[in-house]
């Protein structure tokens, strides 16, 4: 793991993220559109941008952290699960006309509380990757 991912996760608490925490530690993702529940995703997408949404709708207080970043049509969805599909409200937020594609690896294995550490770490990832 290079140094950066290192430092970000030593900052990031022990604990479960809230969506202030997630707030807090990603003002310098790029194209960062919000933290949602699966059921208040804004009403349109745009071309550009990248969220965090968890699983549980916003009558619950919450259950699993999921990440996507979106560049016109072409989508990664990102669940640390793996091998998971999108959210039926995320794809029809996306439309029909995006393409979306999932990753298949596990990374969350025994830590019960990781999933938005991980997101966070997804999202950085996917900008150092496509900004250069």
């Amino acid at each position: 793991m290079c140094a950066f991912f290192k430092k970000l996760i030593t900052r990031l608490p022990r604990r479960a993220l809230t969506n202030i925490d997630i707030v807090k530690f990603t003002h310098d993702i790029p194209y960062f559109r919000g933290v949602y529940m699966r059921n208040t995703l804004p009403t349109k997408s745009k071309n550009i941008e990248c969220a965090i949404l968890n699983l549980d709708s916003s009558e619950n207080p919450g259950t699993h952290w999921v990440a996507y970043c979106k560049i016109n049509n072409y989508c990664e969805y990102f669940d640390s699960y793996g091998d998971l599909k999108p959210p039926i409200e995320l794809i029809k937020y996306l439309t029909t006309k995006t393409d979306i594609y999932y990753n298949y690896i596990n990374y969350q294995k025994n830590n019960p509380f990781n999933c938005g550490h991980l997101c966070i770490k997804f999202l950085k990832k996917f900008w150092i990757k496509h900004l250069k």
